[in-house]
């Protein structure tokens, strides 16, 4: 980025009646918008090296590869080639650095049939919905690596640094990074989604979070090696989750095991991953702790199906946040919702018409003289806070008034946020009689991010809450029970008479 800085000029000289220069400014600009999004970019494999072959046209795109692969020594791989008006253009993947850099440097040097070219490189962040193509490891190198047979289904991906057929695609890469395991990824998905066993010891991981999307695309793996990689800490077996079908794993030589004694080590893992039957090859001792039971049904909550597929991990998580989230804030417990809020996060209160009569909402409102307000805005900060002011609010009930709607909305990883809608209803109980209720509309705008513990599997830290009154909703509600209830009582007189 550019500098600016404010100097002191020299002083003006009255004979000559000319006026001093003005001082050199100093400064340290910030790195631009497009630089950092380029940053972040090749940090998740989703940069390419674009190739622009000017005059090229009287020749295909193959032609041009192939003169390009004769003028520099570094070998590269061509995800896309295509023509457009006189040029020529291939795109090359990510780990193809070196190569891309040489073939700019050839710029006007090249002619193909008397025909001068001119050439020219960019560099391109592309979607995230296109990260999985931008970095290429060739099926037929992974399947060297692979036992396919039915009883086996193994994958030895331990060390790959020292495997020389692989290492040559990596330019230096990592397993952890997420090109490199984009391009597992999407080898395993494409080639044996039905892998069972997979090693991946070995590779300096200190991050499993690259390799979470897995789960979507290989979902019976059952066994994991994560052997004698980086792993700090427990909680990075969060991103392990989405495995519905791993029963055995070995983590012995990470440097978070060694603080514990066996039954501790066990019980740190299991917290994570209730379901494991193995760990290191010793039976799970220890006594397991049950999982959330909520009242609110998951299947209760729709996903919509242009949710992005690279995020369906993320939607699990979501959806499990929120079956919890709703247990414990239908129960007479809110103070257990302060896990779930960051310590500095923000919650607001919407409501755009309060009311009058029954089904208003001055229950939200604790205005004290004067004239009440048309409308509530009400915002507090800090987690203490915010489930101060949520047990003051009525009794609520989420789990019988139709599906919730969910819609994904961004997530920014160089932060580490994800932002998410859920649309839905519930019902809000008199504080006299509980048989009273009204259903109230309401709208939700989180702010994710990660978890400090494993009770909540993701954190709020900013929570928009619009609230809407739905009488509609509230009569045919009550219809129905007293549907159910006439047929309940018919089956009884029946019962009666027969008996």
């Amino acid at each position: 980025g550019r500098g600016r800085g404010r100097g002191v000029g020299t002083s003006g000289n009255p004979q000559s009646g000319r006026g001093g220069r003005g001082g050199r400014g100093r400064g340290r600009g910030k790195p631009s918008s497009s630089a950092l999004a380029e940053s972040l970019a090749e940090h998740q494999g989703r940069l390419v090296y674009q190739i622009q072959v000017e005059g090229g046209s009287i020749a295909t795109p193959e032609e041009v590869e192939a003169k390009l692969r004769q003028e520099v020594t570094h070998n590269f791989t061509v995800l896309d080639s295509w023509t457009a008006g006189t040029s020529v253009f291939l795109k090359l993947p990510g780990n193809c650095e070196a190569a891309a850099n040489a073939i700019s440097m050839l710029r006007s040097s090249l002619s193909f049939r008397g025909q001068k070219w001119k050439i020219t490189m960019q560099r391109v962040a592309t979607k995230r919905s296109q990260a999985m193509s931008t970095f290429i490891i060739p099926k037929e190198v992974v399947h060297s690596f692979y036992n396919g047979d039915e009883d086996v289904k193994f994958m030895d991906l331990s060390n790959i640094g020292s495997k020389p057929k692989i290492a040559a695609h990596l330019s230096g890469q990592g397993v952890a990074s997420a090109s490199v395991a984009n391009a597992f990824i999407n080898v395993i998905k494409n080639n044996c989604a039905d892998l069972k066993t997979l090693d991946l010891s070995a590779n300096g991981m200190h991050t499993l979070k690259s390799w979470k999307l897995l789960s979507s695309y290989a979902p019976h793996i059952e066994c994991l090696n994560l052997q004698n990689n980086a792993l700090q800490k427990a909680a990075d077996l969060s991103d392990l989750r989405g495995f519905k079908s791993l029963r055995h794993l070995w983590l012995s030589g990470n440097p978070f095991t060694e603080q514990y004694a066996l039954e501790e080590y066990q019980q740190a893992v299991v917290k994570y991953l209730p379901k494991l039957d193995t760990l290191d090859g010793e039976r799970i001792i220890v006594e397991r702790r049950p999982g959330p039971n909520p009242n609110l049904n998951i299947d209760a909550i729709t996903v919509p199906d242009d949710w992005p597929v690279e995020e369906r991990q993320t939607r699990h998580e979501v959806v499990n946040f929120l079956a919890l989230f709703c247990e414990v804030y239908d129960s007479d417990k809110r103070d257990n919702l302060k896990g779930a809020f960051h310590d500095d996060s923000t919650f607001r209160l919407h409501i755009r018409n309060l009311g009058k009569g029954r089904y208003s909402f001055l229950r939200y409102s604790k205005t004290k003289g004067g004239k009440p307000s048309k409308a509530l805005r009400t915002t507090r900060k800090g987690a203490s806070k915010i489930v101060s002011l949520l047990k003051k609010y009525p009794k609520t009930r989420h789990d019988s008034i139709g599906n919730f709607n969910l819609n994904f909305v961004s997530r920014d990883d160089s932060v580490g946020e994800l932002q998410v809608e859920v649309f839905g209803r519930f019902m809000e109980f008199s504080t006299l009689n509980d048989s009273a209720f009204m259903i109230r509309a309401f709208r939700f705008e989180f702010v994710f991010v990660p978890p400090c513990d494993d009770t909540w599997n993701l954190r709020i830290k900013s929570a928009i809450w619009t609230l809407e009154n739905d009488p509609v909703g509230a009569v045919s509600l009550k219809k129905q029970q007293q549907i159910e209830a006439s047929a309940a009582a018919e089956v009884s007189a029946a019962a009666a008479a027969a008996a």
